[in-house]
């Protein structure tokens, strides 16, 4: 393939290759590759910091949250997510997690698979426990 010709799909572009490095010509032809596959104009990539980090986070949060709510929704994300706010803390809270009270709520606010595995383990047993216990309790339901 004459170097002079510029490949206009990615198939032509993978022969140019092939037939300069047969050739022992890759020099022009991977100059002229060049031009249909130019270097990033921003350079070597950063990762993100700062505000732009926390908003990257949040946007793969609600990502998660959208694609899980409609075709992946198992029996127990549904129930954690039926549970009120304050009994999700309580949860957290027996099972042990949630370092200060600002991780506890941010945990709670999160759907079940959100969650780690371990923590999800330690939550279950919880509820498992309290399965146990709580349908003997009848008198401190009284309203009385």
């Amino acid at each position: 393939m004459n170097a002079a010709v510029i490949p206009d799909s990615a198939e032509h572009v993978a022969m140019a290759a092939v037939a300069a490095t047969a050739a022992g010509t890759q020099g022009p032809v991977l100059r002229a590759l060049n031009v249909l596959m130019p270097e990033p104009e921003c350079g070597n990539p950063r990762p993100a910091k700062g505000e732009a980090l926390v908003r990257l986070m949040a946007l793969r949060d609600e990502l998660a949250r959208a694609s899980t709510e409609g075709r992946f929704a198992d029996a127990a994300s549904r129930e954690w997510r039926l549970l009120p706010r304050a009994w999700r803390e309580d949860l957290l809270t027996l099972a042990g997690l949630g370092a200060d009270i600002d991780a506890l709520q941010l945990m709670a606010g999160r759907d079940w698979y959100e969650i780690p595995p371990p923590s999800r383990v330690r939550i279950s047993g919880v509820v498992r426990s309290a399965k146990t216990y709580l349908p003997k309790l009848v008198a401190l339901a009284a309203r009385v």
